[in-house]
């Protein structure tokens, strides 16, 4: 049985951002009409409320399902990013969801939560995982490491890469597979009514769209980039 366990160092830019969302929101009298996404505001020159608008939320079930969520992609994939990768992925992805509903969707004049990030970390994520599942089979299968098991270069990599596959593909599939469903669905049927009404704010199922298609593109420019560097 696979335990759920993140060390520190992989946990460490999850925390900071539940840290972040749940102090904001003890303030939230003040700080809502600073950071959330306003559209009038930012075109008045108020550019943070893109990325600063991620973390905002509409009320405590809001904050708590975004919290949720980013537990839940933490344990399953956060094993898979450095605190810096993670930072990146977080900076880059939540500011495009913000320029995409920007530009866009000009019905949307305001804007909280993580859930657009958070549909792009599980996508990014779930495909990291797939990658690595892949390039540790191949290196399993690699013929000077069948006939050479002595080998303490071989068996090093091999160990390197096992630590950062912590589940199969198959399980990483399922997620992918799972998410991108999820995100399918809402572009032809919405969300439900009570999602709407638990959250006290329509669901932004674009910024959802907007969070998945930005990870993957971030994906496959990783992967090229590594291809080009090698």
């Amino acid at each position: 049985m696979k335990q759920f366990y993140v060390p520190l160092k992989y946990a460490l830019m999850p925390l900071i951002i539940a840290v972040i969302s749940g102090g904001l929101f003890l303030f939230q009298e003040h700080t809502l009409p600073v950071l959330e996404f306003s559209r009038s505001a930012i075109e008045q020159g108020e550019w943070w409320r893109l990325i600063t608008g991620n973390f905002m939320h509409s009320n405590h079930w809001h904050l708590l399902l975004n919290l949720g969520g980013l537990l839940l992609a933490t344990l399953l994939v956060g094993h898979l990013f450095s605190w810096q990768h993670f930072l990146a992925l977080f900076v880059s992805n939540g500011l495009m969801v913000g320029v995409l509903i920007y530009y866009f969707n000009p019905d949307i004049s305001y804007y909280v939560g993580l859930s657009g990030y958070l549909h792009g970390l599980f996508i990014y994520g779930a495909l990291l995982g797939i990658y690595r599942a892949v390039h540790l089979k191949q290196l399993l299968n690699h013929r000077s490491f069948k006939t050479d098991e002595n080998d303490d270069s071989q068996t090093q990599l091999v160990t390197k890469w096992r630590r950062r596959v912590k589940f199969d593909g198959e399980t990483y599939w399922m997620l992918l597979i799972g998410i991108v469903g999820k995100v399918a669905y809402e572009q032809f049927f919405g969300a439900s009514d009570e999602m709407s009404e638990l959250i006290n704010a329509n669901v932004a199922t674009d910024a959802h769209l907007y969070g998945a298609a930005v990870a993957m593109v971030q994906f496959v420019k990783l992967v090229l980039v590594r291809q080009i560097t090698r």
